[in-house]
């Protein structure tokens, strides 16, 4: 596949040389100017690759993917925090805070070099192509600033390269103004990148005229919205968003599919800009880029398969892919989702991977959620075992990709922006339906397994019955049995047992049947230890009748176990059973779809409407790096974490099952968070250099 953005140190070396005072009355041989450099369509473009590499720094990718996510209500850290974003507890020293303002403003100050200085490639290169050249990096400044004035507040505005030491002495601009630089770069962009699309480029990791509208609407909608509130700025995000769809040739297919084949390295249309990671070198030596479902996938620490070769690099035989796991999904999410989305299981993992220590195979199978189980979840849009074998097998980083903009993304903002300019008109119902009608299935399935355990049910933890289900007219659900004091959720008492739907299958017409290991009790037929069987009985308390468990295996006779204590005797039932107390009941609960179920409630106002927009931006962009600042355009960022630690102690009466216990790194956002902190302070490097800088409040 194609690929352009490929990260080359050297040349940010050569963009460097531009901005470094002259020390010596010689300049050396070797030395290039900005003007000579420029003199070249492969010079114009690799000067850019500098540009883009930043935004797949640590500070920017690694990094931005955890602080964007982890303090709100769609996830937090795995880790008790001292000193984060994710924790609010940072302070000015921070080193990942210092990393982010360092890395925009160094890209910012590339940027500025190379427009001062792309004019001089004019007789050498097309204009058309030095007018793309300046049209994306016009936008790239404006986007480096758009990564500053959302964590920061207003920051220096510069917009020339310095000269001298005295010239990098300045006061920060508004966040207004701020904005207002970033929608005159971003808009000069647009104009400049006309001819730049999608299909004319063939990928995505470049700026493009629907990546820059799109953005634009993003841009638009945050200084709309708080702390800045300039709301004329509404009716531009809507324009923005407007001609992306107008305009940009898709549609939103498979959910799922987006993020198989970010993790594969394919295209999606769906996926307007991205950042591209890529691997080169020898198959036991590949340099693979990318953080993505490493920090913010499942988490697998095992070390399986051949020991790293000498020089490998830190390549390992993974066949699921190495992952720090560095996030968990907060229980509100997981809940948030209704019956029938088909995005919950995708966006909040429903296994894990046992943790194991061995250097050799086999892999380890992943061990699946009972649905009870709320806490404990990692986010599960990016999977590493779906990457190639090449990429499963590095420790650390791979080829997935990351979408910084995405279709649905672009429905929804359209949605928002003309509900507050014109309230919910059609126009807006369409754009948020187009997301919904693909969120949820169409298809009948099914939705949960519900298990009614008799005070004398007992299920033995050494033998998890096989659970199977069949009939109904459908096909492809698959159910995990949980038994409690081994490897039972929370909340399920010992020796009771519990169903999970770990694939809700498809075209179930009606209700299917669950069947509890051999089902009930048949004459002439073999069973094996830890087998179980039930002999109906009516009279029961729950009606269903009596469970035995096999103890010891053989065929069993024409003659029933009717013991209601202890073991049958084999002379006269064949197989040894044990009574193990009452069957439980077990209730399938079906999904089944309306007509337009999936659309949008009618008739709503406008705040209403608003609320729906939120939540489905909640359930379809979760881990996209898009919460943490939505929350805080919308100004409820504190109300929303300070409510979580209700669902954290397990008093929230909507969720009477959730309860992280102890879990101090769930509840450090909810005690720490404030209307300070929500802003980071100005790094310490930062006050130390420029003089003409204030600090934050609260810093």
């Amino acid at each position: 596949m194609k690929r352009y953005i490929i990260l080359m140190i050297f040349i940010c070396n050569l963009i460097l040389l531009g901005s470094c005072k002259k020390y010596l009355d010689q300049q050396p041989v070797d030395y290039l100017s900005p003007g000579q450099f420029y003199s070249e369509k492969w010079q114009v473009d690799y000067a850019l690759t500098a540009i883009y590499s930043n935004l797949r720094s640590s500070a920017l990718a690694e990094n931005y993917m955890i602080f964007a996510n982890a303090p709100t209500d769609e996830g937090y850290r795995r880790d008790q925090q001292a000193s984060s974003p994710t924790a609010f507890t940072t302070i000015p020293g921070n080193g990942q805070v210092n990393s982010h303002w360092n890395t925009c403003y160094q890209s910012i100050n590339y940027i500025n070099i190379f427009l001062k200085n792309i004019g001089n490639a004019s007789g050498s290169v097309s204009q058309e192509d030095i007018n793309k050249a300046r049209g994306e990096a016009l936008f790239l400044r404006g986007y480096y600033y758009f990564m500053l004035v959302q964590w920061f507040g207003g920051v220096p505005l510069r917009i020339e390269p310095p000269l001298t030491v005295e010239e990098g002495q300045i006061e920060r601009a508004s966040a207004k103004q701020v904005y207002d630089q970033i929608i005159t770069d971003m808009t000069e962009a647009e104009g400049l990148l006309q001819n730049q699309t999608r299909a004319s480029l063939g990928y995505t990791e470049r700026v493009t005229r629907e990546a820059v509208q799109g953005i634009l609407a993003r841009v638009c909608l945050h200084a709309a919205g708080a702390p800045v509130n300039d709301v004329a700025r509404y009716a531009e995000a809507r324009a923005w968003a407007l001609k992306v769809m107008t305009n940009y040739p898709t549609t939103l297919g498979n959910f799922s599919q987006i993020f198989i084949d970010e993790a594969q390295n394919r295209y999606n249309s769906e996926v307007i800009w991205e950042l591209g990671y890529m691997y080169s070198g020898p198959d036991a030596n590949q340099n693979m880029g990318g953080p993505v479902g490493n920090v913010n996938g499942v988490k697998m620490s095992s070390e399986i398969g051949q020991a790293v070769p000498v020089g490998a690099n830190g390549v390992y035989a993974i066949d699921t892919g190495f992952a720090l796991g560095n996030m968990l999904v907060h229980a509100r999410l997981y809940k948030t989702y209704l019956p029938g989305d088909l995005r919950r299981n995708r966006t909040v993992a429903n296994y894990h991977w046992p943790t194991v220590t061995v250097s050799a195979s086999p892999v380890p199978a992943r061990t699946y959620f009972d649905d009870k189980v709320v806490w404990g979840r990692y986010p599960g849009k990016w999977r590493r075992q779906e990457e190639g074998p090449i990429s499963r097998r590095q420790r650390g980083n791979s080829e997935s990709n990351f979408p910084l903009l995405r279709y649905a993304d672009v429905l929804l903002m359209f949605a928002e922006a003309e509900n507050y300019v014109n309230g919910p008109t059609s126009a807006a119902y369409n754009a948020i339906n187009l997301v919904r009608k693909r969120a949820y299935s169409t298809s009948p399935m099914v939705e949960s397994i519900t298990v009614e355990n008799a005070t004398s049910t007992t299920f033995n933890t050494g033998a998890i019955p096989l659970i199977t289900l069949s009939g109904g007219g459908g096909a492809g659900g698959v159910l995990r049995a949980f038994v409690g004091g081994t490897n039972e959720p929370t909340g399920l008492l010992p020796n009771k047992l519990s169903i999970a739907v770990v694939e809700q299958g498809m075209n179930y017409t009606s209700n299917p049947v669950v069947t509890i290991s051999r089902g009930n009790w048949a004459a002439g037929r073999a069973y094996a230890i830890g087998d179980y069987v039930i002999m109906p009985d009516p009279s029961t308390s729950l009606g269903i009748g009596r469970l035995y468990r096999v103890t010891t295996a053989g065929t069993s006779t024409a003659v029933p176990p009717t013991n209601t204590f202890g073991s049958s005797t084999a002379a006269t039932t064949g197989a040894v059973f044990l009574y193990s107390g009452e069957a439980p009941r077990v209730t399938v609960t079906r999904f089944i779809p309306a007509p337009n179920s999936s659309d949008l409630q009618s008739g709503l106002s406008k705040p209403q409407f608003l609320a729906a927009i939120q939540n489905e931006r909640y359930l379809e962009l979760a881990f996209e790096c898009l919460r943490y600042q939505d929350l805080k355009r919308w100004d409820i960022i504190v109300a929303t974490v300070r409510s979580l630690i209700s669902d954290v102690l397990g008093s929230n009466a909507t969720y009477p099952s959730i309860y992280a216990t102890g879990d101090v790194a769930a509840r450090q956002p909810s005690d720490n968070i404030n209307e300070q902190n929500i802003i980071w302070p100005i790094p310490t490097s930062e006050i130390n250099l420029n003089k003409k800088i204030v600090q934050n409040p609260g810093y």
